[in-house]
C-alpha cells in the first residue's frame, strides 16, 4: 500500500503529526511518502526516515515550478492512496491522481474560509467543497467542533471524526515542583494572527501594571515577530517577554514553565495544548477549537473568551495567586490528555481507514 500524504508548509503542528502518525503505524505493508509544497524551512529529520520519500518543492520561490513538480511525484509514485493535509496540496492531488488512487483529506482547523464571507474565501470555500465532493472517499476531522465546523460550510461530505494525538510519556510531577519568584507563562505556536499573541501580550501587560512578577515565552516563529515585538516595546513589557523562535525541544520549555495559555482565535485540535496538559502544565485556553470544548472549565481548564485580554489576564492572575488551583488542574489535565490524546489511538483509527477503503 503506497500512500503519499500531501501539505504545505514544513514547520508547525501538522509536520508533527504526521510524524508520530508514521512512528505509530508499524505495518510492514505500507509505504508513506511525504510530499510538502514549500522548502526546507523547519525540517522534521526524524520524518525523512520514517517515509520512503520527503520531498520539498520550493513553492514560495517559484509556484508553477513547485506545482508542476507537485504532480510529477504523484504521477511517478502512483499511491494507493492520497492523504491531503492542506488545502492546496489537495485540490492539485485530488485533480491530478489516477482514478484507482483513492484521495482522503484531513482538516485540521476550523479555518476562517469556513465562516469568513470575503470573495477569497468564499472562492476558496467553492473550490474545496467541489475537490471534496467529487474525489474525496473520507473527510477526517480533527475534533468534533472542527467537523460541525466543516459540516456547516459543506455539507453532505463523508465527515468522520479522529481525533490528533500526541506521544504520551514524559510527564513532570506538579507536587514537587519548587516555589520561584517569578513564574514562566509558556504559549508554543507560530507567530501569526490565528493564535492571537496581540491578546496574550494585552493580558500580559495587565499583570506588570498589577506588579506580578512573572516572565512570559512565546515559542514559534512566523511574520508577526517585527509587529509583536514591538507591541512589547509599546507595552513596557520587552524586558519580561521572550520570543527566542523555533525550538526543536519543546520538552526543555514546557520542563521550565509553570503554565500554558493558549490564546488562539481559531483551533482545531492544538497538539502544543494537548502536549502541555499531558506534560502536567495547568492550562488556560480561549474558548475555541477541540480542546476548549472537551474540557470542563475549571476542572482540567480555564477557559476564557477569545479576543479578551482582560479575561485572559485574570486567569492567569488565578494561577499564579492559587498555587493549589495549579496544582488540582494540572493533575486532572494530565489525566484527560492521557484518555483522550494518545496518538497510538489517532494511528490505529487511520490505519484501519485505509484499510476500509481499499477494500471497498
Amino acid at each position: 500500500m503506497r500512500i503519499v500524504h500531501g501539505l504545505h508548509w514544513s514547520g508547525g503542528g501538522i509536520v508533527n503529526f504526521i510524524d508520530l502518525l508514521l512512528s505509530n503505524i508499524n505495518t510492514p505493508d505500507i509505504e508513506h511518502h511525504v510530499v510538502i509544497l514549500n522548502s526546507d524551512m523547519a525540517s522534521n529529520h526524524q520524518l525523512r526516515n520514517k517515509s520512503i520519500s520527503y520531498s520539498f518543492l520550493g513553492f514560495e520561490n517559484n509556484q508553477i515550478s513547485g506545482l508542476i513538480r507537485f504532480v510529477k511525484i504523484i504521477k511517478s509514485i502512483k499511491p494507493d492512496i492520497f492523504h491531503a493535509h492542506s488545502f492546496l496540496p489537495g485540490v492539485i492531488g485530488r485533480l491530478f491522481s489516477s482514478e484507482k488512487t483513492i484521495c482522503i483529506a484531513t482538516i485540521h482547523n476550523e479555518y476562517p474560509h469556513y465562516t469568513n464571507n470575503s470573495c477569497r474565501n468564499k472562492f476558496k470555500l467553492k473550490l474545496e467543497y467541489k475537490s471534496l465532493k467529487r474525489s474525496c472517499k473520507a473527510v477526517v476531522c480533527v475534533s468534533e467542533s472542527v467537523r460541525q465546523r466543516a459540516n456547516d460550510a459543506m455539507p453532505g461530505l463523508p465527515f468522520e471524526v479522529i481525533n490528533n494525538g500526541i506521544q504520551l510519556g514524559m510527564m513532570r510531577d506538579a507536587s514537587t515542583q519548587q516555589k520561584k519568584e517569578y513564574l514562566t507563562i509558556l504559549s508554543l505556536g507560530r507567530l501569526d494572527e490565528q493564535k492571537g499573541y496581540d491578546v496574550l501580550l494585552e493580558a500580559f501587560s495587565i499583570l506588570h501594571k498589577k506588579g506580578i512578577k512573572a516572565y512570559l515565552r512565546i515559542v514559534g516563529e512566523g511574520s508577526l515577530r517585527p509587529t509583536l515585538e514591538a507591541k512589547a516595546k509599546e507595552l513596557g513589557i520587552d524586558k519580561k517577554v521572550f520570543m527566542p523562535g523555533f525550538s526543536q525541544n519543546p520538552i526543555s520549555e514546557l520542563s521550565n514553565a509553570d503554565m500554558y495559555v493558549c490564546s488562539s482565535r481559531y483551533e482545531g485540535l492544538s497538539l502544543a495544548t494537548a502536549e502541555a496538559m499531558a506534560f502536567g502544565l495547568p492550562l488556560i485556553t480561549t474558548n475555541v477549537g477541540g480542546v476548549a470544548l472537551m474540557v470542563h472549565n475549571g476542572v482540567e481548564a480555564r477557559v476564557v473568551p477569545m479576543n479578551n485580554p482582560v479575561a485572559l489576564a485574570y486567569a492567569i492572575i488565578e494561577f499564579i495567586e492559587n498555587p493549589c488551583v495549579r496544582f488540582h488542574m494540572s493533575v486532572a489535565g494530565r489525566e484527560f490528555a492521557r484518555k483522550n490524546f494518545d496518538i497510538r489511538n489517532t494511528s490505529r483509527s487511520y490505519e484501519m481507514l485505509y484499510k476500509r477503503l481499499l477494500k471497498n
